[in-house]
């Protein structure tokens, strides 16, 4: 799989680890849901291996932690954007 869009899904809870292990994925987009959780670090896992090119997590409730390092590089060039929050926050990625 190449592509994900689940983009107003009205999706809950947490983003699954699992995403990490489709490792063509180059474009991810789960804006305006309402995940509740932090970024899988599996996310950043894909960024680094260069498959990854966007991610949009936008309008969701993400908490705890920071945005991973890897996933900047990957909102940079695109509309890719993090909504940071005081426990969402702490790296020079984009926020909105």
């Amino acid at each position: 799989m190449e592509k994900l869009y689940l983009q107003d899904s009205m999706l809950t809870g947490q983003i699954p680890s699992q995403i990490g292990q489709l490792t063509l994925m180059r474009r991810f987009k789960l804006q305006n849901n309402n995940f509740s959780c932090s970024i899988p670090l599996e996310l950043e896992e894909l960024a680094s291996n260069h498959a990854l090119e966007h991610v949009d997590l936008g309008g969701n409730n993400l908490i705890s932690g920071v945005i991973p390092e890897g996933l900047c590089p990957v909102t940079d060039d695109f509309d890719g954007k993090f909504d940071c929050s005081a426990t969402l926050c702490g790296c020079d990625c984009a926020c909105t």
